[in-house]
């Protein structure tokens, strides 16, 4: 597991923004993703499907995102 703590000087709906965004478009922000398709989108969760690509291997999966906007 990865752990960071950076400060932002953005408003809680603008990060919540790009949270989104990035779970939504992950292959803008992490390189060797790509054939991303949302499969499910409610409040509460996100079940994306895409594949991952590196060093010549690639890998497809599912990942159920679960969602608790605004919670601090």
């Amino acid at each position: 597991m990865v752990d960071y703590t950076a400060i932002v000087n953005a408003s809680l709906e603008k990060v919540w923004h790009h949270l989104i965004l990035k779970i939504e478009k992950p292959e803008n922000f992490v390189p060797g993703v790509s054939d991303v398709h949302i499969l499910e989108k409610k409040e509460d969760f996100i079940v994306r499907k895409m594949t991952i690509t590196s060093e010549g291997n690639s890998t497809t999966l599912t990942e159920k995102i679960t969602l608790e906007p605004f919670k601090v």
